[in-house]
């Protein structure tokens, strides 16, 4: 062989190897190089042209300004440094620049970098590019925010890690920046990272986003101390999202904060919630609740609260106001919240589920494990695949899907309709299982004919004050397990009423039926009547002992229908005031009244110098107060028409024959069904009358709230 072959065959193995060793470390880096590194000596705040310029010295103010793109800033001062920032540090725009305070690698900060004599909002750190990573580093008393991450240009895949924003270095004390403590906003903001940092004590919020696309905040502490045992609280929510697209947040510890754990507004979309300990401490066993709610979704849809596995459930107890708090959203937008779904979570309880930790018990109506309110639409709590219902526990209430006024036309007094409460676990709550409230109007947003909203295989059970509560609510309550609820002072299994709007049942604009459909239920050992309607009907209200399977509801009876019902008394055009009594018994002479005390009524008035003329009751007419609270009696009668009792025998109370005895002498006879009149005492033949009320969308048509005065 020739030299000169010699040489090039040895020139061909030098190229092989020389490439194969450069395909080998870009496919295996053993690790992140960076194109220089910076070392900040000085805690000085001056930047005298250069860093390690004429002066020796490299300050982080001269090291952000000098470092080119992939640059790397670090420190040589002794841990426990603290650099005073006394005016607007440059914005790292070079992108891929790393600043790291984390000397030894512990996972914890070793440099503070706190604003000291600052004019008016002048943030920490302000990143206007791409691919920076801020780690190991104390951030606080800005007057703005911690950490400023501007998406009006691109900012993407920006990481903030191992930092205490908002407190000092023990991370057990506030030394507040004036706004949130991380703020990324703008359309260009996408896949950025907030991970494993304590987030506390910060002016507003704790994380603040708006407009930013595909963010994680993952294994945050924010609201509590660094470990996670105390509150240093954020003053606003812990987490504030608008307008975003697709959030994750999880494995959070989100507790203590001035307002809600997490609020999602501005028609954010495709957040992921999972994983996360909301208002407890990091045990899940101890109350650290956040102020208002644990997550407040006001107009943002499409969010997921929870998942199916134990990993994505989340544990939402002792909070203030409600566990989960979805409402349509009116000052701006306007914006509605749809579309969300809540699957597999700890609301009310420890960690491991048998611990009372529940959440609601201040003075507000929004107190509830979950809260649907005013407008919210089509969303779902729980379901029917495994591992999707929540185990709702220990709250003021369970569930509550409330409506507004129903003569308003403001978006947030709409009633919520289309919502689903599925699969779920619904126990030992202070008040009611599920509560019903205000979810149709009788001229728009009327009842669907497959209900205002779905209560669906649902095990309701313990519940103190009662396990269904129907007030102005039409629901579909089907197939779900309603057991031990309630006590004889409050309801039973399932409780229906009409709402009478601000004036009572004097005019019906504003009144409200509860006309739910109920059926294949298991009603049973409730503490009062199993289902109990007054002054409105279920929509299957002759079938509904064929229709469910009722137990022994305490000796009480498994379906009581009852009726608001006074007597007025006329003589020609003239009423009766005076020197009469009037009575109203049943078939049989039974007393048709509830509570066993006789029909008897007397003129009376809501106050004797303002009568109501010719109206006899039991009590005061009052049209405004037909029910007495402090005394839980009634100004009318409360008239039986059917009663199933507990040995499952039918009792009808119709017709009623009213009798007026004493000076005049008469009587009628009347059903709810149709009048038949024998014997008038006046020529006044239109009582009752029907009050059409609750007018639901099927051929069924319209029910009626019976008027008898």
């Amino acid at each position: 062989m020739s030299r000169k072959l010699f040489t090039n065959y040895s020139i061909s193995i030098l190229g092989i190897l020389l490439l194969f060793t450069i395909v080998f470390l870009c496919a295996y880096p053993s690790h992140q190089t960076f194109a220089a590194t910076l070392t900040v000596n000085s805690t000085a705040d001056d930047d005298d042209g250069d860093c390690n310029g004429p002066s020796g010295d490299c300050t982080l103010r001269e090291a952000i300004r000098y470092a080119n793109n992939g640059d790397y800033i670090t420190f040589s001062l002794a841990p426990g440094s603290v650099i005073s920032i006394t005016s607007y540090l440059p914005s790292l725009s070079v992108g891929n620049l790393t600043i790291d305070g984390d000397l030894d690698d512990d996972g914890k900060p070793d440099i503070m970098i706190r604003g000291v004599g600052l004019a008016s909002l002048v943030s920490g750190l302000k990143v206007t590019s791409s691919g920076n990573t801020i780690e190991g580093l104390v951030i606080s008393d800005f007057t703005s925010r911690g950490i400023y991450i501007d998406g009006s240009t691109a900012a993407t895949d920006n990481i903030i890690r191992h930092c205490y924003i908002g407190t000092d270095f023990s991370g057990s004390s506030s030394l507040a920046n004036s706004y949130s403590g991380i703020y990324i906003t703008g359309g260009n903001a996408a896949n950025n990272r907030i991970e494993d940092n304590l987030i506390s004590g910060n002016g507003t919020s704790g994380i603040y986003l708006v407009g930013a696309t595909n963010t994680f905040i993952v294994s945050n502490t924010i609201g509590l101390n660094i470990t996670g045992t105390a509150v240093v609280a954020n003053a606003s929510s812990g987490i504030y999202i608008s307008a975003t697209l697709t959030t994750t947040i999880q494995a959070n510890l989100i507790s203590g904060n001035g307002a809600n754990g997490v609020l999602i507004t501005g028609g954010a979309a495709n957040t992921i919630i999972k994983g996360n300990k909301i208002g407890t401490d990091i045990t899940g066993t101890l109350d650290r609740g956040n102020g208002r709610d644990g997550i407040q979704i006001y107009g943002a849809h499409d969010t997921t609260i929870g998942g199916t596995t134990a990993a994505e459930r989340n544990i939402i107890s002792g909070n203030n106001r409600a566990g989960i708090f979805i409402t349509n959203r009116t000052d701006k937008g306007p914006y509605e919240s749809y579309n969300n779904f809540v699957y597999g979570n700890y609301i009310g309880t420890t960690a491991d589920g048998t611990g009372d930790l529940g959440n609601g018990f201040g003075a507000d109506d929004g107190d509830a494990g979950v809260q649907i309110q005013r407008g919210a639409h089509d969303n779902v709590i729980g379901g029917t695949v495994s591992g999707q219902g929540n185990l709702i526990s220990y709250n003021m209430h369970g569930v509550r899907i409330s409506g507004g006024d129903p003569l308003s036309t403001v978006l947030t007094s709409d009633p919520p309709q289309g919502n689903q409460v599925v699969g779920n676990t619904i126990t030992h709550n202070d008040r009611y299982g599920v509560v019903s409230q205000l979810t149709h109007r009788n001229t728009t947003f009327l009842t669907p004919a497959d209900g205002d909203n779905l209560i669906a295989s649902n095990v309701i059970t313990d519940n103190y004050k009662g396990g269904v509560y129907n007030i102005g609510a039409s629901p579909r309550i089907l197939s779900n397990t309603i057991t031990h609820n309630g006590n004889p002072n409050d309801i039973g299994g399932i409780a229906n009423f009409a709402y009478f709007g601000v004036d009572g049942p004097a005019n019906a604009d504003d009144d409200l039926l509860s006309m739910p459909y109920i059926a294949g239920n298991i009603i049973d050992a409730n503490g009062n009547d199993g289902i109990f309607s007054r002054d409105t009907t279920p929509m299957n209200r002759y079938t509904l002992h064929l229709d469910n399977t009722i137990g022994d509801n305490s000796g009480d009876a498994d379906i009581s229908q009852r009726w608001f019902g006074a007597v007025e008394v006329l003589t020609g055009t003239a009423t009766i005031n005076s020197g009469i009594v009037v009575t109203i018994t049943a078939p049989g002479g039974r007393n048709p009244c509830a509570g066993g005390v006789a029909c008897v009524g007397k003129y009376y008035s809501q106050a004797s110098s303002s009568p109501e003329q010719g109206i006899w009751g039991p009590q005061y007419i009052s049209y405004t107060d037909v029910l007495i609270e402090s005394t839980g009696g009634t100004t009318w009668f409360e008239l039986l028409e059917y009663e199933v009792d507990a040995s499952g025998q039918w009792i009808t109370y119709t017709p009623h024959l009213i009798q007026v005895g004493g000076q005049y002498i008469g009587s009628t006879v009347f059903s709810f069904d149709g009048i038949s009149i024998t014997h008038p005492v006046t020529p006044d033949h239109q009582l009752p009358f029907c009050v059409n009320t609750g007018i639901i969308t099927s051929s069924i048509g319209s029910l009626c709230r019976y008027q008898l005065a």
